[in-house]
């Protein structure tokens, strides 16, 4: 009955209108809540912060229209009618899916796409792709020395060798790093404690 009624409001939400970073409104609220239903990240205040724009960015990826992290009529009609994306590998129930296409990762759990995340993977085609162990977390900050890049990540999440998933300042929303899978720091923390208690261990890139 809540998830009906969520829908209910949210179809009264005016299509000429437009929504974007900074403002705050009731009807910003109810998108957030319609994107928290489809599985995106994002507050629920009514206040369109970084995470409602990483989450309307993402939904805007996976829908194939005009990723701008803006609402607008386009991205409000398919809020309406939107993709449900499944996850590609169903043999382990729990664990995550890069899909570089559409430059978002999958938290899969119980064999479900759970939630959806906007990412930036390497330039130039460099991220790996396959099927990979997580065989190291690292809270925090971290530099990295030449391998394959110099730099600083955020709770790096370690699949292969130097290459991880990991917070970082800018995550545009083209491949852009030396490798890594980069995601939002808002969503960092998140990803980090959420993979460590549910002890995910399997990562697919494709």
């Amino acid at each position: 009955m809540k998830k009906l009624l969520i829908l209910f409001l949210f179809v009264n939400i005016s299509a000429a209108q437009t929504y974007k970073y900074g403002d705050k409104s009731k009807e910003i609220r109810k998108i957030q809540m319609r994107l928290i239903n489809l599985g995106y990240i994002t507050d629920q205040n009514g206040i369109f912060g970084i995470k409602t724009k990483f989450a309307v960015i993402a939904f805007q990826k996976v829908n194939n229209i005009k990723v701008d992290g803006i609402v607008g009529e386009e991205t409000l009609k398919k809020l309406d009618n939107p993709s449900r994306p499944a996850p590609n590998y169903k043999n382990n129930p729990d664990h995550i899916e890069v899909d570089l296409k559409r430059q978002v990762l999958y938290l899969v759990e119980n064999k479900r796409i759970k939630y959806i995340i906007p990412i930036s993977s390497g330039k130039r085609n460099s991220t790996i792709k396959g099927r990979f162990k997580i065989y190291k977390l690292k809270k925090g900050w971290h530099k990295v020395m030449g391998k394959p890049w110099s730099g600083f990540m955020h709770n790096p999440i370690y699949f292969y060798k130097a290459y991880a998933i990991h917070g970082y300042k800018s995550v545009p929303n083209y491949p852009a790093s030396h490798g890594c899978i980069r995601i939002p720091l808002c969503y960092s923390d998140f990803l980090f404690e959420y993979i460590k208690s549910k002890n995910v261990k399997e990562v697919y890139i494709y």
